[in-house]
C-alpha cells in the first residue's frame, strides 16, 4: 500500500508560504470576539482549500494503485484514505448530500465471514449510519473532499464502538 510522505508538524514552511501565511495574520481584529469570527472563517476557508487541492492527487494516486482484489487490500486503503484526510483535517463527502462520509470495508450484505467484501461509505443520519454502497474498487470512482467538521469523531462514534465489540 502506498505511504504518506515523511512529514511532521513542526515542517517548516519554506520562506515564500511562511510571508504569505504571516500577511493572512496581519490585519486581525484586535478585540477578542472579532479576532475569533476572522480566525474561524481563515480556519474554514484554509481547509476548503485543501480539500480541493488535495482531492484530484488523492484520486489520481488511487487510480494509479494496484487493483484490491481482496479484503485486506481493501481494508488498508481504506484505513489509509482515513489517515490521510484526517492529517491535513478534512473528510470524505456523501457523493449524494455532501456530508462527511467514513470509508469502510464490509461483506457484501450477507455479512458472511467468506462473502466478498465492497467499500461501503457510512455518513451520519437521523436514525444512525447510513450506508452507501460503493464500487468493489475506487479506481472508477471520484472521492470528494470537504472540510472535516470538529466534531468527525463523535460522528462516527457509535460505529467504531460497534466495530471494536464486535472484534471482542
Amino acid at each position: 500500500m502506498t505511504q504518506a510522505p515523511k512529514t511532521s508538524p513542526e515542517s517548516p514552511l519554506d520562506a515564500t508560504k511562511q510571508k504569505a501565511l504571516d500577511v493572512l495574520f496581519e490585519n486581525l481584529p484586535g478585540d477578542f470576539s472579532g479576532r475569533y469570527e476572522a480566525l474561524k472563517a481563515l480556519h474554514v476557508a484554509f481547509h476548503k482549500k485543501v480539500a480541493g487541492a488535495l482531492e484530484p492527487v488523492l484520486n489520481e494516486h488511487i487510480r494509479q494503485q494496484p487493483p484490491t482484489e481482496n479484503s485486506h487490500a481493501r481494508r488498508s486503503l481504506s484505513a489509509w484514505v482515513d489517515r490521510i484526510t484526517r492529517d491535513v483535517g478534512v473528510t470524505l463527502a456523501d457523493p449524494n448530500t455532501g456530508k462527511p462520509a467514513l470509508l469502510i470495508v464490509e461483506h457484501e450484505r450477507t455479512f458472511q465471514p467468506n462473502s466478498p467484501t465492497q467499500f461501503t461509505l457510512l455518513r451520519p443520519s437521523r436514525g444512525g449510519i447510513a450506508r452507501i454502497d460503493v464500487e468493489k474498487s475506487l479506481t472508477d470512482m471520484h472521492l470528494a473532499l470537504i472540510p472535516a467538521p470538529g466534531n468527525i469523531e463523535s460522528l462516527f462514534e457509535d460505529f467504531r464502538q460497534s466495530q471494536n465489540n464486535r472484534r471482542r
